[in-house]
């Protein structure tokens, strides 16, 4: 047998096996005939499979269908937490990390802070140790692991699995995590962005299960996105679609950090809107904000200048024109995806009027009324749906070909 044909059925055995266990995944408690009426795939080769699933522990036999004649067929199912996924959210300071069952249920959950590291070596150690502590804290079987999902920060070579430009403060750049990963722990390994697999997330467990497209929108020291078109993710030609950071908003405006001006980000991130406020007081003598800084001795910050937009006339107009800049960004992102709903998450929506102004201007600037009756949603940050988001990586290429 040459290894074409090898390669060909092996293949198939890792399909049909992937096929059964699907199955029973999703119509537990069957026997061997309801897998064989279901799926079609030949009796002895369900009778083969079966029995090294129950060997590893993968499935579990659960009673016996009482029959007036003949041998009484056995239930099987999949044992409780048999097979999983890990999800993990890397973030410039912190790695979130949880243990998801088929069900998208989190078994176990953990976050270490990797402020201190200093070298791609140091990342790399400190992402290895946290999958070890997980797996050993769940008391999960490592060949029950089928995979592990990672959402990154930064730019993300989504094909090759490398972070591109992860830190450039600390010239951690280039960092090819899947194929580490996957030497060291002969795990298929899966790395996308956070807007990504954070939209995911949301389309699996979160607000827009049921929706088959969606915006994730993220506004915190940058700006992304992460879009859902006919449930997939929406990708493009170089993996760089959901820029919406980077959408141009004003001709020949403000310098935005990619280089290019106008971008919407340059208006709405929270870092831009902290400098566009420093540099218009900067031209003043004095405002309240600035009395309150040099009183208490606090650094100007994003959640402070929102707690000055009624008592500072300042802080109130980089806000409004943060708004009203979003909005518009917004409103040209709707009229081109007609999403059925759209996630506002991150720093910028931890203030409630913000949100709700966002939303109430974006919906008086759309095109025509029917979209107006999109639906809006905030998402707090750090939410376990974004495990969720990066675990369902792994899920969507294991069941890819059922």
């Amino acid at each position: 047998m040459n290894n074409n044909n090898v390669k060909g059925t092996s293949a198939l055995r890792q399909k049909n096996r992937i096929q059964i266990i699907d199955y029973i995944r999703k119509n537990a408690p069957v026997t061997r005939i309801d897998i064989f009426n279901g799926t079609k795939i030949s009796r002895p080769t369900i009778t083969r499979i079966v029995k090294q699933l129950v060997e590893e522990k993968i499935v579990e036999e659960s009673g016996i269908v009482e029959t007036h004649a003949g041998r009484k067929p056995i239930y099987l199912k999949l044992r409780k937490s048999a097979l999983c996924c890990l999800g993990m959210n890397i973030y410039r300071n912190s790695i979130t990390a949880s243990i998801i069952d088929l069900d998208k249920n989190i078994l176990i959950s953990r976050k270490d802070s990797i402020s201190d590291v200093q070298s791609e070596e140091e990342f790399l150690e400190c992402i290895l140790r946290m999958i070890y502590k997980l797996i050993d804290e769940s008391n999960i079987l490592i060949n029950h692991v089928i995979g592990i999902g990672i959402g990154s920060s930064g730019v993300v070579d989504y094909d090759k699995g490398i972070l591109l430009n992860f830190n450039p403060y600390l010239n951690i750049r280039n960092i090819h995590l899947k194929d580490f990963l996957e030497g060291e722990l002969d795990i298929p390994t899966f790395v996308d962005n956070n807007p990504n697999t954070r939209a995911l997330g949301e389309y699996w467990y979160g607000y827009g299960k049921g929706h088959r497209n969606i915006a994730y929108i993220v506004c915190g020291e940058g700006i992304g996105s992460g879009i859902i078109a006919d449930g997939n993710i929406l990708r493009g030609k170089n993996n760089i679609t959901g820029e919406f950071g980077h959408m141009t908003v004003a001709v020949n405006g403000r310098q935005c950090n990619c280089g290019r001006k106008g971008c919407v980000e340059a208006y709405c991130s929270t870092e831009q809107i902290e400098k566009i406020l420093m540099e218009d007081l900067i031209k003043v003598d004095k405002s309240p904000i600035m009395d309150y800084c040099k009183e208490n001795d606090e650094v100007l910050s994003y959640s402070l200048i929102c707690e000055f937009y009624e008592k500072d006339i300042f802080c109130k107009k980089v806000i409004d024109q943060a708004v009203e800049i979003l909005s518009i960004g917004l409103s040209n992102l709707m009229g081109i995806l007609n999403s059925e709903i759209i996630i506002l998450s991150g720093e910028l929506f931890e203030n409630n009027f913000v949100f709700e102004q966002v939303v109430a201007r974006t919906k008086k600037n759309v095109f025509t009324k029917s979209i107006g009756n999109i639906e809006f949603k905030k998402r707090e940050q750090m939410d376990y749906v974004y495990e969720i988001g990066a675990g369902a990586l792994v899920y969507k290429s294991y069941f890819k070909n059922v």
